[in-house]
């Protein structure tokens, strides 16, 4: 019997990497957290809609990053995090 392997989802970090990189622009040219995952979400980015809609629901910033999607999602949660924490 042949198992086949199946592809990886498109929650692998190349879509996080592509947020991310737009994230880092913003946030490089001084625009506040939230408002640059707002901004994110109003251009229909798809891990930023889920982020500030669990914001918007109360959800703690780090928490949902982490809830937006799979493995890499949780590392950037993670990164996130002690980002915050540590300045």
């Amino acid at each position: 019997m042949v198992r086949r392997m199946r592809a990886p989802a498109r929650d692998d970090g190349s879509a996080a990497a592509e947020t991310l990189l737009r994230l880092a622009v913003m946030l490089q040219a001084g625009v506040a957290p939230g408002a640059a995952w707002s901004h994110l979400a109003a251009s229909r980015d798809p891990a930023a809609v889920r982020v500030t809609a669990a914001v918007a629901e109360g959800m703690p910033l780090t928490r949902a990053i982490a809830a937006s999607g799979g493995w890499a999602w949780r590392e950037v949660a993670v990164a996130w995090h002690v980002a915050t924490t540590v300045g």
